[in-house]
């Protein structure tokens, strides 16, 4: 089987190749989804939300689900639809459309584009497009650091994201490896489920913890407010992580962990 690069048409024989010899672009065997071991459906998912046909699960979180799924014409998208037990909450509701606000206005390659959004109806969900290749918190861990090529062509990547990003006025607050996809159009950021635009102030202040422990910065353990530079901190640590395989804060438990991100320097050897 001869695989070839979409980027420099470099060409190979070597059946697990997965980043291109001669420019580090990602080269997935078979187009993959984000999940390339698709979950089936389990027996309390619905099997059709409104026009699409679910197809599996591509992951899971504390308040949703994403699915694989089809429309009726075919296409193939990305269903994240609020669990069935939090369909009621409005403030999830809001939650998901603001995410829909966000993502609308990007501008650009490097993030996940929205189809629609359904906030009115018996069940709440964001269709977007489907994303192939595998996220950088998977890429890692299943092959290990990022070689040379591969890592700048991920920094770039991200570096041209936050950009789209903030041109939009949005700050992301959840930048991780688990939310940043690199597959065969390079690199792509998604969820924007705790998103704020800049403009509306009311979500800028300080107020409750958001985020994830580990992909954190100072300012948002202080409770001090975020701006652009709480998403360059975590594109620091995403891309230590990128290129050692490890947290550069190291890990253990949530709090000795958030108290090492507040206080002390990485490890970046």
């Amino acid at each position: 089987v001869i695989r070839v690069c979409s980027e420099c048409g470099a060409e190979t024989t070597v059946e697990e190749w997965q980043f291109c010899e001669e420019c580090g672009a990602f080269v997935p065997e078979n187009h993959q989804s984000v999940s390339s071991n698709l979950e089936p459906l389990r027996a309390s998912d619905p099997s059709v939300i409104g026009e699409y046909t679910l197809e599996g699960r591509l992951g899971s979180g504390g308040f949703g689900v994403v699915y694989a799924a089809t429309t009726t014409n075919g296409s193939r998208v990305a269903l994240k639809v609020l669990r069935s037990e939090l369909s009621d909450d409005q403030r999830l509701r809001r939650r998901l459309a603001r995410e829909a606000e966000a993502l609308r206005r990007v501008d650009g390659d490097r993030t996940v584009k929205i189809i629609d959004v359904v906030t009115d109806g018996d069940q709440a969900y964001l269709v977007m497009e489907r994303l192939y290749g595998s996220t950088l918190e998977n890429l890692v861990k299943d092959q290990g650091p990022l070689q040379t090529a591969s890592l700048w062509l991920a920094g770039e990547g991200l570096i041209e994201a936050l950009h789209d990003i903030y041109n939009a006025g949005i700050i992301h607050r959840d930048l991780k490896p688990s939310n940043v996809i690199y597959g065969p159009d390079g690199i792509k950021v998604l969820d924007f489920g705790i998103s704020v635009i800049a403009e509306q102030t009311s979500l800028t202040q300080t107020g409750a913890f958001v985020g994830t422990a580990a992909w954190i910065s100072p300012e948002q353990i202080r409770d001090d407010g975020v701006t652009e530079a709480t998403d360059v901190f975590n594109f620091g640590l995403v891309m230590a992580f990128a290129a050692t395989g490890r947290h550069p804060f190291g890990g253990g438990r949530n709090d000795a962990l958030m108290y090492r991100i507040s206080s002390e320097a990485p490890d970046l050897a």
